[in-house]
């Protein structure tokens, strides 16, 4: 009665292996325990860049003041933030939707991790766990069917919470393979289901990260075994900079079998409110499960602050008139532009270097392009290219003109027009000693239009047609100097004609996953390969054209995951004349 409890082990056998069997036995029954499910989540990812002093240099000091411009005191921290709420649809086996209800982004976004629920789903009852971020390796789950063959196991002892017995086992990988965990999980000891785990990634499999470990709570919910949060931490490491990453994960608000519309588990695996990245701090304090802390806050405030002055137009108008100040190195090096950050428009001009036609036909040439770039607040877009180019031997203009349009973002639907008058090649695949032969070039009048969207998900369509007037270059005056170089060295002749060819091209991937935020639509991929149709046609008598033939193309392209080994592609490409 004194002792309360008192445990006897055997040293000679390690019951950690029971355990586990147990639990492997045992897991099925804890998949099936809801069809439907539907959670909130409340997500927290930031990173703590610290600049390594002894390795610090004029590119890392660029690079932080870039990321966070006129933050030079020691008082304000220096993070990457991310903080969103989530509602998740889980429909078993494969029916799953994310909502996106708000969301603030502070910083660089690229490194940190679960920024969307679509990018991870470490559930251990699945054999194989396979998150694209890490690498292109799956990794087993310390408690997959095949467990006992690619992990060691140790009980390291046993407590008692709440009247129930929890086992502390220790995972070790048998091999220091890329695809194995290390680390300790729980183990509650009547149920036989994961209680926590504390679990790192084998380095060598990680692309991005330098190191990644992962932590997850369970808890009884409506009697069904269920995640209650996870932590997930990283390191990331350069020369120059230490980043430290973690990312607080909170999952509540369980709701099990309940109806959804039939086809709301679709290829759209995630859709983002129109308002979710427009909530106010007050929606943040009422939402927020954690608090933040004293640093996360002073962040935030002096964030927002900065955010209210970059978006003013008395500092767009400072730093475009920066950007816009012509100096000497850009008229002569790098060239320069106008921007109006306030009206999305930019405008760029080539340096004077840009003058010169390194690989220019007869002779001395002079060349120069510009362009005019617009960006509106819905996300279409709009971009002009001119180019001109003189000839002073023939005393010849050529030139062109390109105007794109992307008039549906969500769609990336686009069409383009370009026109001019231009040098072609006769074989652009010739050997060096041929490609700059005279015989290998004519002169071409062109205008093609083309127009490329999405009818449906997944399938895309392009349509274009080419209309060319081809030319010799027979009365062409060419460098005596650089004929030279080569034999038989004389421009052929040809009677002008001209080629109007029809292109059509079809895009398909089948179940094609994607997230549509408010504004444009982000794909994530599919399992199935994509299948493209490429068809080509001379037409004949339309404006003129002599070019008669038809060719077809057909390719498959995929790539892929192939479990613990990593991933792979394939191409496979097969096409020709469909006349002769």
């Amino acid at each position: 009665n004194k002792l309360k409890t008192v445990e006897i082990s055997n040293k000679k056998k390690d019951l950690s292996y029971e355990i586990i069997k147990k639990v492997i036995e045992n897991k099925a029954k804890y998949q099936e325990q809801f069809i439907m499910q539907k959670r909130s989540i409340y997500v927290k990812s930031k990173e703590n860049n610290t600049y390594l002093k002894k390795e610090k240099n004029k590119d890392s000091e660029l690079e932080e003041e870039n990321a966070y411009p006129f933050s030079k005191t020691d008082s304000i921290p220096k993070y990457n933030l991310f903080e969103g709420e989530f509602v998740q649809h889980i429909q078993k086996p494969k029916g799953f939707k994310e909502e996106k209800i708000a969301a603030k982004k502070y910083g660089n976004q690229r490194s940190l991790f679960f920024t969307t629920t679509t990018e991870a789903n470490f559930d251990f009852n699945q054999n194989l766990i396979f998150c694209k971020k890490l690498g292109d390796n799956s990794y087993i789950s310390p408690i997959s069917n095949s467990a006992l063959l690619a992990y060691k196991y140790r009980l390291i002892g046993s407590r008692f919470e709440k009247g129930k017995k929890i086992y502390k086992i220790k995972v070790i990988p048998r091999k220091m393979g890329n695809a194995l965990f290390k680390g300790t999980i729980e183990v509650w000891d009547s149920l036989f289901a994961i209680k926590s785990v504390q679990l790192q990634v084998n380095k060598n499999s990680l692309v991005l990260y330098e190191k990644f470990s992962i932590a997850q709570d369970y808890a009884l919910i409506e009697d069904k075994h269920l995640c209650i949060n996870e932590l997930y931490t990283w390191e990331i490491k350069t020369n120059s900079v230490k980043t430290e990453g973690e990312c607080t994960v909170i999952y509540d608000k369980y709701l099990f079998d309940s109806l959804y519309a039939k086809r709301f588990f679709n290829a759209e695996i995630g859709t983002t409110k129109e308002d979710a990245y427009e909530k106010d701090t007050a929606y943040w304090d009422d939402i927020r499960p954690l608090p933040l802390t004293d640093d996360e806050y002073a962040f935030m405030q002096y964030q927002d602050s900065l955010m209210r002055l970059r978006t003013s137009k008395v500092y767009l108008d400072s730093i475009d008139s920066v950007f816009n100040k012509i100096t000497w190195i850009k008229a002569l090096w790098e060239g320069f532009g106008i921007i109006n950050r306030e009206k999305k428009t930019l405008l760029t001009f080539d340096p004077a270097i840009g003058l010169l036609d390194p690989l220019a036909i007869g002779g001395f040439r002079l060349r120069y392009s510009a362009s005019y770039f617009k960006k509106f607040e819905n996300r279409k877009a709009i971009r002009i290219s001119p180019f001109l180019n003189y000839g002073f031997r023939n005393q010849d203009v050529k030139g062109n003109i390109g105007v794109w349009h992307l008039y549906d973002p969500k769609k990336q639907s686009s069409f383009s027009i370009n026109a001019g008058n231009y040098f072609g090649f006769v074989n652009n695949f010739a050997t060096i000693s041929d490609i700059f032969n005279r015989n290998n070039f004519f002169e071409e009048s062109y205008l093609s239009i083309y127009h490329r969207t999405e009818l449906f998900n997944g399938f895309y369509l392009g349509t274009g047609l080419r209309n060319t007037i081809r030319k010799d270059l027979g009365d062409f005056k060419f460098n005596p100097e650089f004929d030279e170089v080569f034999e038989n060295n004389k421009a052929q002749t040809f009677d002008t004609h001209s080629a109007a060819i029809l292109n059509i091209r079809v895009s398909y991937t089948p179940q094609q996953l994607y997230i549509q935020e408010p504004k444009e639509k982000i794909i994530l991929g599919s399992r199935f390969p994509t299948f493209r149709l490429n068809y080509r046609q001379g037409l004949d008598n339309l404006f003129g054209s002599s070019a008669i033939f038809k060719t077809l193309d057909f390719s498959i392209s995929q790539k892929f995951n192939i479990g613990i080994i990593g991933s792979s592609e394939y191409n496979i490409n097969l096409g020709g004349f469909l006349d002769t």
